[in-house]
């Protein structure tokens, strides 16, 4: 998109009087969804105070789908209600979560639709401002930005802790899953009502991809034919049996954190699968993706991270809340399975911290009594 053209998108959101002065293509969106920039501005002359303390540069993501095949896509579908429910994320639900501790991105401005009727374009904070230390690369995490992430992630759940039952939130205009969002041409205000992007209901594709025979996963009873995976998946995402539900940002990677040069603070971005779900389930996939495997050598590595995100969450729980250690374990195996269940079907296959992943998986699914618990657990309240 040339400068004026961006120019000529933006105009009718930014506030009277600002001018881009320069713009910065960054980067690409997944699939060719759009692009991301950085803009220069000159604000119009404030007559509120003395000093202006506004920012001078902005990032801008504009969402802009390529030309769909007719019929229904459930990709297509994901992606572009995942843009409105980021959204929806800056607009409504942003300062709710956002604290020294828990920092995300300031929304600048927004608008909705572009000239083919679909679309987002939003103006957000240029978190290398306050953050100047990207980590775009998985592994290259010090022991400083782990232990920063966990805080922030406890910091975050425990913001909207047991939110389905709390009488300060209202889930009732959440998104539903993909295929359901369509057909009831959602528009709401609201997120996820399964945050993450590869719980069973919208991977139907992936599982069916396991075959039972020949795959070593769907020998393990992950595929469509077995019980299991939709056992595995009840157990997380069902509303009436599970420990403290909360937001999850639903995309937890290196390349979505932002880092003080100190460590000290961090900022996460790309809220398009937030939404409802368990913790652990933003721990599973950036323990297995984004941390250097030297932290995951072990059977003690592993408790170590665990330990410290469930010391930093309950110290933060609101009053009288309660997650003990052991239900924290039993939650977190169930996301790890769930994850590799994923990416045992997914195209792009697996990546991250494989060997440590595959292993600790297998010895679940090796384990008939861990099996069958999952199995009694999900039969017992569904039948």
């Amino acid at each position: 998109m040339r400068e004026t053209d961006l120019e000529t998108q933006l105009s009718p959101i930014l506030p009277t009087g600002t001018r881009i002065v320069k713009a910065v293509h960054l980067s690409e969106l997944w699939a060719g969804y759009g692009h991301i920039y950085r803009i220069h501005v000159e604000h119009p002359p404030s007559t509120s105070t003395s000093t202006d303390t506004r920012d001078n540069t902005y990032i801008v993501k504009t969402i802009r789908p390529p030309r769909q095949k007719a019929g229904y896509d459930e990709g297509h579908a994901r992606k572009m209600l995942s843009y409105q429910v980021e959204a929806n994320f800056y607009r409504y639900y942003a300062d709710t979560v956002a604290s020294e501790e828990c920092c995300v991105p300031r929304l600048f401005a927004a608008g909705d639709a572009g000239a083919e009727g679909e679309g987002q374009t939003l103006v957000l904070e240029d978190l290398s401002i306050r953050f100047p230390v990207l980590t775009e690369r998985r592994g290259t995490l010090n022991d400083a930005q782990v232990a920063k992430s966990l805080q922030w992630l406890a910091a975050f759940h425990a913001s909207t802790w047991d939110i389905e039952s709390s009488s300060a939130s209202s889930t009732t205009d959440f998104c539903p899953p993909p295929s359901l969002a369509i057909q009831t041409s959602w528009s709401g205000r609201g997120l996820w009502q399964q945050g993450g992007y590869h719980y069973l209901a919208t991977r139907q594709h992936e599982l069916a991809s396991i075959d039972a025979h020949t795959d070593p996963w769907g020998q393990l009873g992950l595929h469509s034919a077995s019980d299991l995976p939709h056992a595995i998946d009840w157990c997380l995402n069902n509303p009436t049996d599970r420990s403290g539900p909360s937001l999850i940002h639903g995309d937890v990677k290196a390349a979505n954190m932002a880092f003080s040069r100190s460590s000290a603070q961090m900022a996460m971005y790309d809220f398009q699968y937030v939404g409802i779900g368990l913790g652990v389930q933003d721990l599973a996939k950036f323990l297995t993706t984004s941390i250097p495997s030297r932290f995951l050598n072990d059977a003690e590595g592993e408790q170590k991270l665990l330990r410290a995100y469930h010391s930093f969450l309950v110290q933060r729980l609101p009053k009288g809340a309660r997650y003990e250690y052991d239900d924290l374990i039993k939650d977190w195996e169930l996301a790890l399975v769930s994850w590799v269940r994923f990416l045992a079907g997914w195209s792009g296959g697996f990546w991250g911290n494989v060997d440590w992943l595959q292993d600790r998986v297998e010895a679940l699914l090796r384990d008939p009594e861990w099996v069958e618990g999952v199995r009694q657990r999900w039969k017992t309240a569904t039948q």
